[in-house]
């Protein structure tokens, strides 16, 4: 089912009009581009500063370390917190692949009706946060 909804729309776009082509690749490098500034720079920011020190005055030094990584393995409290903070990820991930998958595929085979029940109740909980954000702002 993957190979033919991908290859559809490859076969679809390899046969587009030129137009619809640039259209399809201008908004496919905005994403990119988005991409880009608010993850993958940033990201790569933080990891390269990890490998300086930072000065007393608080000021990021100039010379390449690995002080950082060392301390991090070195000192127990940073251990715990990475190993626990690593297995509840790992578990997390687990758990949600276990009881997502039975989810979507009821909403792709089952019942129409059945598909936007349980789509709202799949999104519902996301929801609460910004109602009680709101009524917080009202009160």
């Amino acid at each position: 089912m993957r190979g033919k909804f991908f290859g559809y729309f490859l076969h679809r776009f390899a046969n587009a009009p030129y137009r619809e082509q640039q259209q399809v690749r201008i908004l496919v490098s905005i994403v990119v581009f988005i991409f880009l500034a608010l993850f993958i720079i940033p990201v790569g920011t933080m990891i390269t500063f990890s490998f300086f020190q930072q000065t007393k005055t608080g000021d990021i030094g100039t010379t390449l370390t690995l002080a950082n990584y060392i301390r991090l393995a070195s000192v127990d409290l940073y251990r715990t917190v990475l190993f626990t903070t690593i297995r509840v990820s790992i578990l997390t991930t687990i758990g949600t692949m276990i009881l997502a998958y039975p989810v979507a595929l009821v909403m792709v085979r089952g019942n129409q009706i059945v598909a936007r029940l349980l789509a709202v109740i799949v999104i519902a909980p996301l929801l609460v946060n910004v109602v009680i954000r709101t009524y917080g702002w009202r009160v």
